[in-house]
Parts: structure tokens; C-alpha cells; sequence
């Protein structure tokens, strides 16, 4: 279960932590695409700063996450989901608004009927998530580190000089304005979910994303 006062505790050496410590570089091989084309594009991340995985800590709470975008000129946004690799319990690193979880905290708090909340909170779908999920001993996703079962399954990290490479394939959509489309990659840390935090009253601020790197490309529509 999540402790307001210790979150509180931690939250401002975990900004301090948080803010640059992933060098987050993205490519594209193509510098003009038109609307049906197919742009890939490749997301290097280097944990070269860190001396220990991130996130780290209550690794059953954190989110390390990276949302990737395209503005096209006229300023809509499109929300571009990463390609996934095929690893066992991938599921698990790629936000999805219908995924629900933490079940046990119902179960702990004698809530009759709970079936759980969000798993990723407000991640956008699509998004990489670099993560260590505990599970409970129904194998279902937790936050309740005492009533574990699983927590070595999965781990999508990023250790300590490693680099992550995340690869898109993004149809560009027909709706896209012509001219320059600004391509957008952004690092969040967040200590717990924002579903998480809701549902325990926590202060905005206390799981509110912080930015921890940013990339940028432009390719021209035509």
C-alpha cells in the first residue's frame, strides 16, 4: 500500500534524481514523408549517469515511461505507439488505458466487488514503459510489496550503463497538415501511477510526471 508521508519524503530527492539522468536521442531515416508512408523512427536511451537501474527503489510503484508524438503544422497531435519486440511479458511495457490492476489493495481494504483500477493511469497508450511489475500470489500486477509472489519475471529496466532502443513504424495518417511535422520523444518518472494516486487521495504533485529528457526531430509532409 502506498504511505502519503513517505512518498512525500521522497519526492523531492527523487526529482533531483530523476531530471536528466537518461540521455534520450532520437533518429529518423527520412527527412520529407508523405501522408499513407511509412516513417521509422529509433529512440536511444543511456542510462550513463545512474549507477543502479532506473526506476529503482519500490520498483512495484515506479514508471519510467517514454511518449512519443508527432505536431504537424496546422498543431495536431498524434500519438505514435512503439513497435513492440516480442519478449515475455511485454504486455506489462506498453501503457494501455483498458489494462487494469491492484486488485489486492480492494482485497486488503475489505472493498466487496473491487475489480481494480488502471494500470498505467494517464500514460497515453502506446508508450514504452521501463519497468519491474510485482505480481500476487493470483498473478495479477500489485503495488503491495508484502503480499508478493513474482517479482523477478519481468524487468525492463534501464541498468546502469545500458542503452534501450525503442523502434517505431508509424503510418502516417491522411489528416496530417502538409508542411513541417515536429517529431516529439519525452522521458517521464513518476514514484507512483496516477491511478494509484488518485484512488489514494495523494497530492497531485506527489505523482504528477517529471520530465526527465526530451528529443526532438522535424520531417517535412508533402
Amino acid at each position: 500500500m502506498i504511505f502519503p508521508r513517505r512518498v512525500a519524503l521522497e519526492k523531492f530527492s527523487s526529482r533531483q534524481l530523476a531530471e536528466d539522468a537518461v540521455h534520450l536521442a532520437l533518429y529518423s531515416g527520412k527527412t520529407f514523408v508523405s501522408a499513407g508512408d511509412v516513417l521509422g523512427l529509433r529512440a536511444e536511451l543511456f542510462n550513463g549517469k545512474v549507477g543502479h537501474y532506473i526506476p529503482s527503489g519500490s520498483t512495484e510503484e515506479r514508471m519510467l515511461w517514454l511518449e512519443m508524438k508527432g505536431i504537424d503544422s496546422s498543431g495536431k497531435t498524434f500519438t505514435i505507439p512503439v513497435e513492440g519486440k516480442g519478449f515475455a511479458g511485454e504486455e506489462y511495457t506498453i501503457a494501455d488505458s483498458k489494462a487494469i490492476a491492484y486488485q489486492a489493495m480492494g482485497e486488503i481494504m475489505e472493498v466487496k466487488d473491487w475489480k481494480g483500477i488502471s494500470r498505467d493511469g494517464n500514460v497515453p497508450d502506446g508508450s514504452r514503459i521501463f519497468r519491474r511489475p510485482f505480481f500476487d500470489p493470483e498473478g495479477r500486477m500489485t503495488i503491495c510489496q508484502w503480499f508478493t509472489a513474482e517479482n523477478t519475471a519481468i524487468d525492463y529496466r534501464i541498468g546502469p550503463r545500458e542503452t534501450k532502443i525503442e523502434r517505431y513504424k508509424w503510418t502516417v495518417p491522411a489528416e496530417a497538415a502538409a508542411g513541417p511535422m515536429k517529431i516529439e520523444a519525452k522521458l517521464f518518472y513518476s514514484q507512483v501511477p496516477s491511478s494509484v494516486g488518485e484512488y489514494m487521495e495523494l497530492d497531485a504533485d506527489e505523482y504528477a510526471p517529471i520530465r526527465v529528457n526530451e528529443a526532438s526531430l522535424s520531417i517535412d509532409i508533402k
